[in-house]
């Protein structure tokens, strides 16, 4: 058996030889005090004794065996990874040797950017024991990330990442799972990390467009002639507007038009709003339309009306030390502005509409102090 003492790490095996002989073993091992095997662990500190007999002849021989533990090194299974790692080889040592020449129980390793890199750890004890151990680290993937390109959408858009087993996922709006819905106009972002650390990023554009909701409302707080329409449709911008004010000759292209009525009465009001996702109607009655029933308002009159051009403002009785006349198309574009001083009395002022284009004519007719709304059709 050799020496007759030995000192023994965690365990060793005792070899008795002559192959072929009968063998009987005793010792203090736990649980396995004795073997008939040519060979015996040994487990336990204490004595250890074989007696071997081949050919009729029998010898006996006896080792003393202190069995003291020996560190315990666990780098744990091969990995890939993208980021730094921290390998340990435990607390049980009194001395580290690694394969990147640190001596210290812990190590920052730097995977490889391509391949594998094998780092190996050589760990001593107290008692003088050593064991080693090794661990393969290879370089790491970054998963695949691609949100597509830049795109437009109407209203929303689901934004996708490919499924990756044991990722996590983290966007610019702060929500984590592989996808979203975006519902406004932004630049979005996702980062995708793998289970080995890898991460990878995608950025991507998208334009949202909201369908259209028609919506309106009017200000006529003194129920005169002309009326300012209110458009609150959404969205606010960006779309086109027709507005039909419902007496058969006023339309308007204006998110929020002004518009002067001939005749009193009651109008159903249409407006569409409509973009490149859709369009949308909204109608609502105008009541209460009605004429400036004032003494000056009364005195004046429009003539002939509908006119093929030429037509004329009169007045029966009227006292002004100046009249101002000012005449304007469906747009608000300024056809006419004429002063006339000194009207006491009756008074006839021709207007020639002969070089405009048909259409309703709006007429302002003021004293300074009041003033009256008129209407004219060139057809």
């Amino acid at each position: 058996l050799g020496t007759d003492s030995v000192a023994v790490c965690d365990s060793a095996v005792l070899d008795a030889g002559n192959p072929g002989a009968s063998y009987f073993w005793t010792g203090p091992n736990p649980g396995n005090q004795s073997t008939t095997q040519q060979t015996f662990t040994v487990l336990a500190t204490g004595t250890y004794t074989v007696t071997v007999t081949a050919l009729g002849c029998t010898a006996t021989d006896t080792v003393i065996a202190e069995v003291f533990p020996a560190p315990a090194v666990e780098l744990g299974d091969d990995f890939a990874s993208c980021n730094p790692v921290t390998l340990d080889a435990g607390s049980d040592g009194v001395s580290y040797t690694w394969s990147t020449g640190d001596t210290t129980q812990t190590v920052m390793i730097m995977p490889p950017t391509t391949g594998t890199d094998t780092i190996s750890v050589s760990v001593t004890n107290s008692f003088g024991c050593v064991v080693d151990d090794e661990i393969a680290i290879s370089a790491g993937v970054p998963p695949m990330v691609d949100l597509g390109p830049d795109t437009t959408a109407c209203d929303s858009y689901e934004l996708t990442t490919m499924s990756v087993p044991g990722a996590t996922y983290l966007w610019s709006t702060g929500e984590t799972s592989p996808a979203i819905t975006a519902t406004t106009t932004d630049t979005y972002v996702v980062t995708v990390t793998d289970s080995t650390g890898c991460e990878a990023s995608d950025t991507v554009q998208v334009d949202v467009t909201p369908t259209p909701v028609a919506a309106a409302t009017f200000d006529n707080p003194n129920y005169d002639f002309t009326v300012d329409f209110v458009n609150q449709s959404t969205p606010p911008t960006g779309a086109d507007y027709l507005w039909d004010f419902g007496d058969g000759f006023g339309t308007s292209t204006d998110a929020s038009p002004s518009y002067t009525y001939v005749l009193p009465g009651t109008y159903q009001i249409t407006l569409i709003v409509s973009n490149e996702c859709g369009s949308d109607t909204t109608q609502f009655l105008l009541g209460g339309v009605s004429v400036d029933d004032d003494a000056f308002s009364r005195t004046l009159e429009v003539y002939p009306n509908p006119t093929q051009g030429l037509f004329h403002i009169s007045s029966r009785d009227l006292q002004a030390e100046e009249l101002t006349i000012e005449v304007t198309d469906a747009r608000g574009r300024v056809i006419l502005e004429r002063v006339i001083s000194n009207v006491f009395g009756g008074f006839t002022q021709p207007v020639d509409l002969s070089a405009e284009a048909e259409g309703v004519y709006n007429i302002r007719i003021s004293d300074g102090e009041h003033t009256a709304t008129k209407r004219v059709i060139r057809n």
